[in-house]
């Protein structure tokens, strides 16, 4: 009598089972940080028109309200209004500002060079830098 031969199973034509397994991780995983990411609008900064017009307000100059940070009148900028407000401590200048957030204060001339404010060249946070000179 001979041998019989011994059948190998056929081999599957789909996809291993790891390789599947590893793909709906991924997929979940995607899920999971979509959900737990929060979403943010383009050009959304969490800064709103009413912050916006309460700082304008605050650094608007006007000579009869003696404003202790105002430094811009119309167009121009105060130069010793500018000063005295660089002399302050930033977390006094938030205060004074009405701002729960982060801010520097910096100017360019039309070549965008920094421009001196005092001694200093940004006014603001002191964890900020803007053309690799740090603020504060």
């Amino acid at each position: 009598m001979r041998p019989r031969k011994l059948k190998t199973p056929a081999k599957s034509k789909g996809l291993p089972f790891a390789l599947i397994a590893l793909l709906i991780g991924l997929f979940l995983l995607v899920l999971l940080l979509d959900y737990l990411i929060p979403e943010k609008t383009p050009g959304q900064s969490g800064i709103t028109s009413n912050d916006g017009e309460r700082l304008w307000a605050a650094l608007e100059y006007n000579a009869s309200s003696k404003n202790p940070v105002g430094f811009i009148a119309g167009d121009k900028v105060i130069d010793e209004q500018l000063a005295n407000l660089a002399k302050n401590d930033y977390g006094e200048l938030k205060k004074k500002l009405g701002l729960d957030y982060d801010f520097i204060i910096h100017f360019e001339d039309d070549k965008g060079n920094l421009l001196p404010i005092g001694n200093k060249y940004c006014i603001g946070s002191p964890n900020a830098s803007i053309g690799g000179i740090q603020c504060g």
